[in-house]
């Protein structure tokens, strides 16, 4: 949401103002009433209730015995050679107005290499959701618990709230992506008045917070991790996302 601020999105900011208002709502009917209807249970940063054994054997490579750099590198190349099949075959800039956009397998590579820079600056992995939580008011982890997680340089700069730092800091980088690219304003078509952006940006942070993580957690910091929590959340938004694109009609998503 953030990065479409950057790129002259119309309607971008009542989306954030309802990412705000839905973790707002997540905050005062879930955590402050004491409900727990997570789906996915406490994230992989955080520490829970179950013993150590469940908490790692949530991970592929621990719950079968796989050699994980071996997994990760017959992955890594697998999804790779496949981005690059479809680029082939299916040539993104159809896809773009302005025809001068980024190379695909190029954008992916660079949002995945953002895990690196996280793990030696925060000693965290990547995430986005939370953010909007402590933005609305939610009380950060004490600082105790923080420096237990959390102790690279980023976190001693900033403390619990470097994930806020970090989302700002999109909207620059997105910014500054589009001037290169010469494509602003950019648009977002099928979320043409307000109230669409609002109730779309509602309905994307509270199914966040209610699930844990977003696409950054359970997408690039999970699946990386061979999660299993984080591979059932990514199916499910890509799912949920192409029935919606279906229903709402592939050619008015065109961007």
């Amino acid at each position: 949401m953030l990065p479409q601020i950057g790129t002259g999105v119309p309607n971008a900011g009542f989306t954030v103002l309802g990412g705000l208002a839905g973790a707002l709502l997540h905050n005062e009917c879930f955590e402050k009433l004491g409900l727990n209807l997570k789906l996915f249970g406490d994230s992989i940063t955080k520490p829970d209730n179950h013993s150590a054994w469940q908490q790692q054997n949530r991970f592929l490579d621990v719950r079968f015995g796989w050699n994980y750099p071996v997994v990760m590198a017959v992955m890594a190349a697998s999804l790779s050679l496949f981005a690059l099949l479809l680029e082939l075959l299916i040539p993104y800039e159809n896809e773009l107005v302005a025809n001068n956009g980024w190379f695909p397998s190029l954008c992916g590579f660079g949002i995945g290499m953002l895990n690196l820079e996280l793990a030696f600056n925060t000693k965290s992995t990547m995430g986005s959701s939370t953010s909007y939580s402590l933005l609305i008011g939610k009380k950060p982890k004490t600082e105790a618990q923080a420096n237990e997680s959390t102790t690279g340089l980023l976190h001693r700069t900033v403390g619990n709230y470097h994930q806020v730092l970090h989302l700002l800091a999109a909207v620059l980088g997105a910014y500054a992506s589009a001037i290169i690219a010469d494509n602003i304003p950019t648009s977002a078509p099928g979320v043409e008045t307000p109230y669409v952006a609002f109730f779309g940006g509602m309905l994307m942070l509270f199914g966040s917070r209610l699930g844990n993580g977003c696409t950054s957690g359970h997408g690039i910091a999970g699946l990386p991790l061979l999660d299993a929590y984080g591979i059932i959340a990514v199916c499910s938004m890509f799912a949920s996302g192409i029935i919606a694109a279906f229903a709402i009609g592939q050619d008015n998503l065109r961007i």
